[in-house]
Parts: C-alpha cells; structure tokens; sequence
C-alpha cells in the first residue's frame, strides 16, 4: 500500500507543480508577450514612411517578442504533451480508481485545449482592460527608453 502512496504522490506533483502550475504561468506570460503583437498590428502606418533609428530599434525588439511569443506558444504544446503522457503513465501504475485519477486525466487533456482555443479571445480583452493598457503605454514607453 505504501508503494500506492508513493505513485499517487508523484501523480499528484506532476499534475500540480509540472503541470498546472508551469502551464498557468506560461501562459500568463504568453498574455504579456502577445501585447506586443496587438502594438504590431495596430500601427499600420510603418510601412508607408521611413523609419528612424530609434523607431527601427523599437521595431526590432517587439519582432523579438514575437519570437518569444511563438517560443512560449510552441513549448506549451510540447510542455503539454509531456505532461498528459506523464500523468497517464503514473496513473496506469496505481490500482486506485478514484475520482481524482479520472478527473486529473480528463483534465489533463481537456484543459489545455480549450486554453489554447481561448487564448485569442481572452488576449484581446486583456488588451482593452485597463491593466492591458497600462501595461502596454508603460512597457512600449521603457521600449523607447532604453532604444534610445
């Protein structure tokens, strides 16, 4: 039975702290990262002028966001992927069938997928809330401060 307690506890932290915990914080800092994609698209004047070097330089650096952005996007998938592998693996070995084991490999599942597929939406509305939009004046002014 100790040997139970065991798996059940491992099951337990790589559902938690690998999984939900490094999920959520990911994806908290993806929210962050893809303000820098709203600033993009919305200044659709930038290709019609010249730039100057300091707007080349600010430029520049939210096309590196970008990349962060996609980075994070792409590890999250992957993250994802080897977290519900994880759980189904340590949770074939135990003979307990509760209700926990089912509802952590449902939501294991479940849960990323519709992140995934509310991440747009809930992107946009954190662009237009007043945190959003403080964040982004604050973090697009200290951008032009250090590029120049």
């Amino acid at each position: 039975m100790s040997d139970q307690i065991i798996i059940k506890e491992k099951l337990t932290r790589w559902f938690w702290c690998w999984g939900v915990l490094t999920l959520s914080l990911l994806y908290i800092a993806c929210l962050f990262a893809s303000l820098s994609i709203w600033f993009s698209i919305s200044d659709d004047t930038i290709l019609e002028r010249e730039l100057t070097q300091i707007e080349s330089r600010v430029r520049s650096f939210y096309a590196f966001l970008d990349f962060i952005f996609l980075g994070i996007s792409l590890f999250m998938i992957v993250w994802s992927i080897v977290v519900a592998t994880k759980v189904f693996k340590i949770s074939s070995q135990t003979k307990l069938n509760t209700k926990a084991l089912l509802l952590m490999r449902i939501s294991v599942i479940i849960c990323p997928i519709i992140a995934m597929i509310s991440f747009m939406f809930l992107a946009g509305l954190f662009r237009v809330s007043y945190v959003g939009q403080k964040y982004t004046y604050l973090f697009h002014k200290f951008i032009t401060f250090m590029a120049s």
